[in-house]
């Protein structure tokens, strides 16, 4: 679970991207405290539950993302799996984490995965998408110099 967040925090997740805490409230008739998040991206709001918060977390400091930027392309072992099947269905759960350390385990799982199919390509492509978008907002850069810095740092491995 994420320490406490305060307005004008600025988080990412899986499922709206980048947002702002624009606000810490409890609906009328409701016994429970949301966080209003604002999507800097698709403009919108979202209310989540304060138990909840583990589903998106606070950007990540620049020195840590370059860290495991610079962990990017190193080789992970490839956990077993009865069946292709069981490793699509292993990844899809672990989109909704958002552990700096385990979204960066899960590429570099993805990546190495000789035999990856079109829903792992696309599970990763989600992953790397997010991962992008923490880039440009932690290092203030664009787009494009984004994926260049994900590319490079992917070594060629996967193509973004």
């Amino acid at each position: 679970m994420n320490k406490k967040l305060n307005i004008n925090d600025k988080v990412i997740s899986s499922s709206f991207g980048l947002g702002v805490i624009v606000d810490i409230e409890r609906p009328e008739g409701t016994n429970r405290d949301f966080y209003v998040i604002e999507s800097v991206d698709h403009n919108i709001r979202t209310m989540v539950p304060l138990e909840k918060s583990a589903t998106f977390r606070l950007l990540t400091p620049e020195s840590d993302l370059n860290n495991h930027l610079k962990k990017l392309s190193s080789e992970v072992p490839t956990p077993d799996f009865e069946s292709k099947k069981d490793r699509i269905t292993y990844f899809k759960g672990q989109v909704t984490h958002q552990n700096i350390d385990e979204v960066f385990m899960n590429v570099r799982t993805l990546v190495s995965i000789s035999d990856r199919g079109a829903a792992e390509t696309r599970i990763l492509s989600n992953f790397l998408d997010n991962i992008v978008l923490e880039v440009m907002t932690v290092f203030d850069i664009d787009e494009n110099q984004a994926k260049e810095l994900v590319n490079n740092s992917l070594q060629e491995k996967f193509k973004i």
